[in-house]
């Protein structure tokens, strides 16, 4: 895990303490520093003793700045980072595609509802796509 996370250049975060809406204090490797998290950023819920990452555009193979942290973070649509909130909880590129297409779908999808498609085939995609994601 920790030879994955170097390889995409990930830093892990813990938070310390909520300022308030997108605003915390963060320990990095033992460092504190100001975390400020702005625009659709701003709407990641951050609680007390929550990990999260700061994750370089370069890892995703966007061109960006360096990935150096000061002491004051803010993560925004120009930021050389994004932040990544609750790591520990896996969301499946699917998933991911699905809420980017129709977040109706996607949710419906997800509670259980229908997914919009319903021959045998699509029934079987479906059934086959939930088994490898699972793994």
């Amino acid at each position: 895990m920790a030879e994955a996370r170097k390889a995409v250049q990930t830093t892990r975060c813990l938070i310390t303490e909520v300022r308030g809406r997108g605003e915390a204090t963060i320990q990095i490797d033992g460092a504190t520093k100001a975390l400020k998290l702005t625009g659709d950023w701003a709407r990641a819920e951050l609680r007390v003793g929550a990990r999260g990452h700061l994750v370089p555009w370069s890892a995703l193979g966007e061109p960006s700045r360096a990935h150096e942290l000061g002491d004051e973070i803010t993560v925004d649509q120009t930021s050389p980072c994004f932040w990544v909130a609750a790591p520990e909880i896996f969301v499946s590129p699917t998933a991911v595609v699905a809420a980017t297409g129709c977040e109706r779908r996607a949710w419906l999808m997800a509670t259980g509802g229908s997914s919009g498609g319903a021959s045998k085939a699509a029934a079987l995609g479906a059934a086959k796509h939930a088994c490898f994601e699972g793994i």
